[in-house]
């Protein structure tokens, strides 16, 4: 299973739109650590979480991560008060300051341990003192680094940024995939997202082991009936388990998957829907 060590319902949000199944479990470490250079300090404090959480869960590809605002080197962190959400964002108010994410995938099992981040640069519009009054009011600027959210009330503030939009927010989303597709998870994404909660939807289950993803003669047709996270329950009463893998048959453990397809109908292969493990 993925676990997304974090109570960010930004990045939440992120991972439900891709139509990842995951769980979020969120660490509780301390963090407060002592690093002034902003690439070290995302990258420990996302690899703790990930850590922390990992070490409870051995089995299961955690996902942490932690974002900062940085302006003039000085790390901005989330506001403690009314008095130091005002000052940071008087700050940043007309100049251009970057935002880091630190993103840790760890799997203590397998001994996945990929550490990485992402830099955007947010330029800010020239902001009044009463815009800053009227913002804080709102509650938004108390849990996010820097004393704004992008994708909130603080949008009207930005004048423009350079890189990626999603880092701002909390999670390079592109930039995840890519690194957990390399690090050979590959996680189960329903691309189709409308599938995930309809029920009676046609699978196609293909014992594939030639190490490729294309549907093989010998196949099965089956009816879903109900899916719960990563449970799929078809109409014959078996429940199938979708699993990460990403590949039919790995060489390493040697377990062996088939691909799941949907399907329209009897006859026809669509989109790939996930893996599921094959006793043999």
């Amino acid at each position: 299973m993925l676990i997304l060590a974090s109570g960010s319902p930004r990045r939440r949000e992120l991972l439900n739109e891709l139509g990842l199944f995951f769980e979020v479990i969120t660490s509780n470490v301390d963090e407060n650590i002592n690093e002034a250079r902003p690439i070290h300090y995302v990258e420990k404090l996302a690899y703790k979480k990930a850590e922390n959480i990992g070490s409870l869960y051995p089995n299961d590809v955690v996902i942490g991560a932690d974002t900062i605002v940085v302006h003039d080197g000085n790390i901005l962190g989330k506001p403690a008060d009314e008095h130091e959400a005002r000052e940071m964002l008087m700050k940043l108010s007309g100049k251009v300051h970057e935002v880091y994410t630190g993103v840790c995938i760890y799997n203590k099992s397998n001994l996945i341990n990929r550490i990485f981040y992402e830099r955007t640069l947010v330029e800010f519009y020239p902001i009044k003192i009463d815009e800053v009054n009227h913002y804080i009011l709102t509650g938004e600027p108390f849990d996010k680094a820097g004393a704004y959210g992008i994708q909130g009330m603080g949008k009207l503030f930005v004048k423009g940024i350079g890189g990626d939009y999603f880092n701002v927010v909390g999670l390079p989303i592109g930039r995840v995939y890519r690194e957990l597709f390399d690090s050979q998870i590959s996680p189960l994404i329903n691309f189709t997202g409308r599938f995930q909660h309809k029920e009676e939807c046609m699978l196609i289950v293909t014992n594939a082991f030639d190490g490729t993803e294309k549907p093989l003669e010998k196949q099965k047709v089956y009816k879903e009936v109900k899916q719960e996270g990563n449970l799929i329950t078809l109409e014959n009463g078996v429940v199938l388990e979708l699993v990460y893998g990403g590949k039919l048959f790995d060489k390493n453990t040697g377990e062996k998957y088939a691909a799941v397809y949907e399907s329209p109908d009897d006859d026809s292969i669509g989109a790939l829907y996930g893996y599921i493990k094959v006793n043999t």
